[in-house]
């Protein structure tokens, strides 16, 4: 069972490749130096940089006497333009980066930290919104070593009170960290969600195959053993007019959470209503868009009213029963016709030569295949209804 989930930071909860970005190119042109001359010395005193030896400005010292190009005035306007990119690299906290330690906090999950980083970039870390949120950082330039050293792994399990086995571990994978903490023992997840912004020669690292990816920030929770549903998502599933986007309002109220209904984002991708997206694309490509619509939902916290035919989707189905807990609204055929006036209208979807009867007994046994919970609706009022899935979510 995953206990603690560990972060690096930079283009993992961070990204360098925000607003004014300043690399040692950049350095090099404000300084007068040649940039490939200028880049080696300054990769030559990077690890010293990183555990604490050297802080920015006594680095930038350095390198400039070496290249005989020192001013004081040229260290401090290099120094001010790296704080400048870092403000933006802050200023620009995803909110998904947030929600993901909230999200991990309110599974009971410890949270840690693991950075190689200069003066400065420790600074920005330990002044953001996203410090509360770590149980242990361990940060290189306080810390004396960097990643991959095997100890900073060590101090990191001892200090969490966790073994190695119970630690994910997520980072873009540079400084060989996906290899050092599978040598730890931990489970790494190399995240890729920021992965398109870089730009050669600052790209640091590659997409390795030999590890699990996670596309989106979100995509971590489903990580975490032994928790079905750690996202906190609620799928409501069923017949059309059953009352899935009605009932799913009213749930998200309730219960605090986000509302979305696959209908209306569909709609919306596609700039047209249901019907007319069947009328112009045909039954197939109908579905074949609305799976593409479902598969695109990457949420937490979200009570999701889908489709009638959201079930006809095996691929979408078992992506969102990963993440969510499906609530079948069940409704009587009797009563389902008296609500469904219009069917062609609502935008149902009828294959050629298929009738009500025989689409209500193929949809509602995938209904019943995918879900975790049913509620047989009845003669209940709205509110029963929705007290009646409270209470069976809590169970």
């Amino acid at each position: 069972m995953i206990k603690a989930v560990i972060f690096d930071m930079f283009e993992t909860l961070v990204t360098l490749f925000e607003g004014r970005t300043y690399f040692g190119e950049n350095i090099a042109s404000d300084v007068g130096a040649d940039p490939v001359l200028f880049r080696k010395e300054w990769h030559s005193i990077e690890d010293d940089r990183s555990i604490g030896k050297y802080t920015i400005e006594e680095g930038l010292k350095i390198v400039l006497e070496r290249l005989g190009l020192y001013s004081e005035d040229k260290v401090k306007e290099a120094a001010r333009k790296r704080r400048e990119a870092l403000s933006d690299t802050f200023s620009a906290i995803p909110d998904e980066s947030i929600n993901l330690l909230k999200k991990l906090k309110a599974n009971g999950i410890k949270i840690g930290l693991i950075t190689n980083t200069f003066s400065d970039e420790r600074d920005f870390i330990k002044a953001s919104p996203l410090f509360p949120y770590f149980d242990v950082a361990l940060i290189s330039y306080e810390q004396g070593i960097c990643k991959p050293d095997p100890e900073m792994f060590e101090r990191m399990t001892k200090r969490l009170g966790v073994t190695a086995e119970e630690c994910l571990y997520v980072g873009d994978g540079g400084s060989r960290e996906l290899y050092a903490a599978l040598e730890a023992g931990m489970h790494p997840l190399q995240c890729t969600w920021f992965h398109d912004r870089a730009f050669k020669p600052h790209i640091p690292c590659e997409i390795l195959d030999e590890f699990e990816h996670a596309d989106h920030w979100y995509d971590v929770l489903d990580h975490l053993s032994e928790s079905k549903n750690a996202r906190g998502n609620i799928m409501l599933i069923g017949m059309p007019a059953s009352g899935k986007s009605t009932v799913g309002i009213i749930l998200a109220k309730i219960l605090g959470m986000d509302f979305i209904d696959s209908d209306i984002l569909l709609q919306q991708r596609e700039g047209k209503k249901l019907c007319e997206i069947i009328e112009r694309d045909g039954v197939d490509g109908f579905l074949k868009c609305e799976e593409e619509t479902l598969l695109g939902i990457n949420v937490t916290n979200t009570v999701i009213a889908t489709g009638g035919s959201a079930v006809y989707s095996e691929k979408a189905m078992d992506y969102h029963k990963k993440r969510s807990t499906v609530c079948y609204l069940e409704v009587s055929k009797e009563e389902l016709v008296k609500r469904l006036a219009d069917i062609k209208q609502r935008g149902v979807v009828l294959r050629q030569g298929e009738n009500f009867d025989g689409m209500f007994a193929t949809r509602k046994a995938l209904y019943e295949k995918y879900a975790d919970i049913t509620i047989s609706e009845g003669n209940r009022t709205l509110e029963e209804t929705v007290q009646d899935i409270r209470k069976r979510i809590a169970d």
